[in-house]
């Protein structure tokens, strides 16, 4: 199978679906990089114009600015770790789309992005191992069950909500046999009993846990960064388990490293803006760390201060050697780069035009003259009927995109 350059020529959001036809042939799974949300919107659209067969799934970033004392949501969490997983699990080609500030996000010990629990009908139960499991996979128990997250023991009915589903699930046990897991309804409180699963696995509702490996190496980590004088409310409601709003922030010190996507994940093509986009994002964390680091170091008492943790420890802060290097990322443009791939892909652009119909016989000469595809992302649905006769007058050469 011929490898990927180094460099893509010619990639824009609209040619996106384009491009994964002739890359998909080459690597199995895809992840792609955007320099914000509408980018990587317009992108979804063109995959699924050209691809509508292929997998598509967001990596999100935390909702949360860096160094912020708040929690990132829990659906953001769950939504990062299943895409995880799924590159892990899914054996058909998988295209992954997310911005820069998401990917270069690191992360710590992936045995921890497994299903975690599985119930079965055909295996032994034991409700106090199942309540035990799903406390330490971050779920609450409640009297009712209503949202994710959620579950309940009522003698031996248990309620459980697993994130990513749409229902919750009811599991009527007796004894030690499971005699039924059925979804229901949280509004209502009814079980549709006209669905019935043999199994269900339930995965970890957090992104990460603190298990009591992780708080060990908290403890050893945090002693290392900030010494005794820096242990406060954060430090002493992680050790007794009852973490405060912002925790996550300090995750870099539950694990004994954390590494990039890019490491974690060889098998993975990764394809990323420009190198300034990167540079932009680490300028920011380093000014930001920076006035978080003397808030602490000046601070009479740091009980409610969020202690600040070096930026080389949560992200790829240095572009060359922690993402450039990896033989598994890959820089693109929407430019022509010195030996760049380039599967002749170009924009039908609409600036040089004073009306859709000019676009359009434009693209056609363009086209002919040129022998190269141009992708046409659509604003409006009226162009639709332009772009299905110019599809045809420039010999299947020009490409639409319809929003």
């Amino acid at each position: 199978m011929p490898k990927i350059t180094k460099q893509l020529s010619f990639l824009f959001p609209s040619s996106v679906g384009a491009w994964i036809q002739h890359l998909i042939e080459k690597t199995q799974t895809i992840w792609l990089v955007f320099q914000n949300e509408h980018e990587l919107h317009e992108a979804k659209i063109s995959i699924n114009a050209f691809n509508p067969h292929i997998k598509i799934l967001t990596y999100p970033q935390w909702d949360t600015l860096p160094y912020a004392a708040a929690s990132p949501s829990i659906a953001i969490q769950m939504q990062r770790q299943s895409v995880l997983e799924a590159i892990r699990d899914t054996l058909a080609p998988l295209v992954i789309l997310s911005t820069t500030s998401a990917v270069i996000q690191k992360i710590g010990d992936t045995k921890q992005y497994s299903s975690l629990i599985n119930i079965n009908t055909a295996v032994s139960f034991d409700i106090e191992k199942l309540t035990h499991g799903l406390s330490a996979a971050g779920f609450v128990r409640v009297e009712t069950v209503y949202q994710p997250g959620e579950f309940s023991v009522r003698g031996n009915v248990i309620d459980i909500f697993p994130s990513g589903h749409e229902f919750p699930y009811r599991i009527d046990a007796f004894g030690d046999d499971i005699e039924s897991i059925h979804p229901f309804d949280p509004a209502t409180q009814r079980r549709n009993k006209d669905v019935s699963l043999k199994q269900l696995n339930i995965n970890n509702h957090q992104e990460f846990l603190l298990t009591p490996e992780h708080i060990s190496t908290f403890k050893s980590k945090f002693s290392e960064c900030f010494g005794i004088e820096g242990r406060g409310s954060f430090y002493s409601s992680i050790v007794d388990q009852t973490p405060i709003s912002g925790w996550e922030q300090l995750y870099p010190l539950f694990f004994k490293t954390t590494l990039s996507l890019f490491e974690i994940f060889p098998n993975v093509t990764f394809l990323l803006p420009s190198k300034s986009l990167f540079s932009e994002f680490s300028a920011d964390l380093n000014e930001s760390y920076t006035y978080r680091k003397q808030l602490w170091d000046n601070a009479h008492t740091k009980d409610q201060l969020l202690p600040p943790i070096p930026p080389e420890l949560m992200y790829c802060t240095d572009f060359e050697s922690n993402i450039l290097r990896q033989s598994n990322t890959h820089i693109y443009s929407p430019y022509k780069q010195q030996d760049g791939l380039d599967i002749s892909i170009r924009p039908l652009d609409p600036l040089n035009a004073e009306s859709v119909t000019d676009r359009f016989n434009q693209g056609i000469k363009l086209a002919q003259s040129n022998k190269v595809k141009l992708v046409c992302a659509l604003a409006e649905d009226q162009e639709v009927r332009y772009v299905q006769a110019t599809y045809a007058s420039a010999g299947e050469r020009i490409l639409p995109v319809c929003k």
